[in-house]
């Protein structure tokens, strides 16, 4: 839109791509009942929708919010499209059913998220009051590449480090969940949780 005296005075709708322009994110965002149900339910949710729909102003929005709860560790990350391509082949090697495919995933996902939580944690005072403190130090030493790595580095990295060179397998979910302790860590990490 341009300005009568010849001035741009830029669009009245906001940017082109709706996430460059927080400001008017801020000022026109609408608490839909999606948004409600992404910040006031605990179960796993996906958004999905065409190109345009709103899934970055939502995606936005729901961060800032949870980035506001306390006692809460927002983690976000975007994987580059090789990064995603690589993890889609080495996960066609391991089964080429959607549920195979699913366990590995999840469990990666689930082993990802316990290394965010547990970097937040290691700077934590309340990390060495810890039951499992032993345990989380020695987890930490020993997975030590791995938790410096992000994202999508760090799925593929869990990924390769659990296949090594074993030939594809039904068995893959329950050596991910064996190697990387899952169970356990996260008891360690909710017992720092609980801690006062």
């Amino acid at each position: 839109m341009f300005h009568p005296l010849g001035r741009s005075a830029g669009s009245l709708l906001g940017a082109a791509r709706a996430e460059a322009d927080t400001g008017m994110l801020q000022k026109a965002f609408v608490e839909t009942p999606d948004y409600r149900a992404l910040t006031q339910s605990h179960d796993y949710n996906f958004v999905v929708g065409r190109r345009g729909s709103g899934k970055s102003a939502l995606f936005q929005k729901v961060r800032d919010f949870f980035s506001r709860t306390p006692r809460t560790i927002v983690i976000t990350g975007v994987a580059q499209e090789h990064q995603s391509l690589e993890l889609q082949r080495l996960l066609a090697k391991y089964g080429d059913d959607y549920r195979s495919q699913r366990a590995v995933a999840r469990l990666i996902w689930k082993s990802h998220l316990l290394f965010e939580v547990l970097k937040c944690l290691r700077g934590n005072y309340k990390i060495s009051r810890a039951p499992d403190y032993g345990f989380l130090m020695s987890y930490m030493q020993q997975f030590k590449g791995i938790l410096q790595v992000d994202c999508a580095d760090r799925l593929l990295a869990i990924f390769r480090l659990v296949a090594g060179g074993t030939l594809a397998d039904v068995g893959m979910p329950t050596r991910i969940a064996s190697a990387m302790q899952t169970d356990r860590l996260l008891q360690a990490i909710k017992g720092v949780s609980r801690i006062n």
